[in-house]
């Protein structure tokens, strides 16, 4: 009768033993997290400049997302139409926490999509910042 090697075991054993799961109590949930509301850039309907930092976006399902300039963009109080793209990848589909560049007037900027407000914030916010 032949004997196994030691070692031949253990490796298996070890191999085997990182297809365990860590954690049998942990849910999808708990590993992904909430998932991140977001819109496509090439249904944005509407949209109001907030203070010199934020931007209201309404989308078609109208849902309003507030979106935060990292700096100053210039003549944004002003124009009648926007563009928005991801600044990393391609398509047109955007989350809270991604960056966009907003296209205006006359030079592009940068701006990170902050949250997705709720009926009461967007009531809530100045006719004027309301899109």
């Amino acid at each position: 009768m032949r004997s196994i090697p030691l070692l031949t075991v253990i490796a298996t054993m070890a191999g085997l033993a990182g297809c365990a799961p860590l954690s049998p109590s942990l849910s999808s949930e708990d590993v992904i997290g909430e998932p991140r509301a977001c819109f496509r850039t090439d249904f944005v309907r509407n949209f109001r400049s907030g203070d010199s930092q934020s931007i209201y976006i309404r989308d078609l399902s109208r849902n309003v997302f507030q979106l935060d300039t990292s700096g100053f963009c210039r003549d944004l109080d002003f124009v009648n139409a926007i563009v928005i793209r991801p600044q990393a990848g391609g398509g047109n589909r955007v989350c809270v926490d991604d960056w966009v560049v907003i296209g205006a007037g006359a030079e592009p900027c940068r701006a990170v999509v902050r949250r997705q407000l709720t009926e009461a914030e967007v009531e809530a916010l100045p006719s004027r910042q309301r899109p």
